[in-house]
């Protein structure tokens, strides 16, 4: 599904359920992927797409595997009626911030890697939010190593209908590399290797909900 102004135009209709929440629920969180959420529709209402069942419908404890999704008050309902753990470095906020909150939570969810150096188990749900390929240009590797091992992927992913690019320093060495966004071909190409998922883009024809003008698929294995 590509999310465009009319799932937006359906998610503003039912009250901005996530904006709610947020306010109501540990409003005091200062993580990173909270304070985007509070400045963002758009991205409240794609976290919606992907996490809304999982908070306010599910009543049957799954086991859920968020792949570098972040932190926000709302995790603490996932953590809470799921078996869920967060497979993310988290490289914008303090790793002792996390810490402190599963003391608090008295679970143990934060596992702190790279999803490639990590061994997944088996999963009822796997959840990459906002990741692909626009922060990592992994996604074949990704979808290869983790839909055998889950029931369902869910995936938001990023591209863009005119050329995007970003001058880039590797960490471990003086080199400097520009890195070239996906396009809607490069995705699509993948997701039908993989999932057998062949998806008009009927993005070129919309207004991007992004004021950068990305466009975002919202993949759902689970329904393909």
């Amino acid at each position: 599904m590509i999310y465009d102004k009319e799932q937006l135009d359906k998610y503003i209709d039912l009250g901005d359920i996530i904006g709610a929440m947020l306010n109501d629920y540990s409003p005091n969180i200062i993580c990173t992927s909270h304070r985007w959420l509070l400045d963002s529709l758009p991205k409240r209402a794609i976290y919606y797409e992907m996490y809304g069942d999982l908070l306010l419908e599910s009543t049957e404890r799954k086991k859920i595997l968020d792949v570098g999704g972040g932190y926000c008050s709302l995790s603490d309902i996932l953590i809470k009626k799921h078996d869920y753990k967060l497979l993310d470095i988290m490289a914008h906020d303090s790793h002792l911030v996390l810490r402190h909150m599963e003391n608090d939570l008295d679970r143990s969810f934060w596992i702190n890697k790279d999803w490639y150096d990590f061994k997944p188990g088996r999963y009822d749900i796997v959840i990459a939010n906002d990741i692909f390929p626009n922060v990592d240009q992994r996604l074949d590797l990704f979808l290869k190593r983790y839909i055998p091992r889950a029931k369902e992927i869910r995936m938001s992913l990023t591209y863009y209908n005119t050329p995007r690019f970003y001058h880039t320093k590797r960490l471990d060495a003086d080199e400097i590399f520009c890195q070239v966004s996906y396009d809607w071909e490069q995705i699509e190409k993948i997701l039908y290797r993989y999932v057998g998922k062949k998806v008009e883009d009927t993005s070129s024809n919309m207004t991007s909900i992004f004021e950068n003008g990305r466009c975002v698929f919202i993949l759902n294995t689970d329904s393909k």
